[in-house]
């Protein structure tokens, strides 16, 4: 993954699959997530994101278990910076 700029902000408005497909596909987006696990620790989607929280772009996440879903519901919560 490239460095590049913060993506919070970047694509508010756009349509939801235009997100998911521009922080997954765009390896020069920079992407953080919180590093504090804000899911619930008995479900399957707390165990995902221990695995992509220290993704710094798209491919990362999708290479560690994160999903399309998983990165929009983050981007829309805040945890994805």
């Amino acid at each position: 993954c490239e460095e590049a700029a913060d993506v919070q902000g970047l694509l508010d408005g756009a349509a939801q699959r235009v997100i998911v497909d521009m922080l997954l596909a765009n390896a020069s987006l920079k992407i953080a997530f919180d590093q504090e696990n804000p899911k619930r620790p008995d479900s399957a989607s707390f165990k995902r994101y221990e695995a992509y929280k220290a993704a710094t772009c798209g491919a990362d996440v999708l290479a560690w278990g994160g999903s399309k879903s998983d990165v929009l519901h983050d981007y829309r919560k805040g945890f994805l910076r």
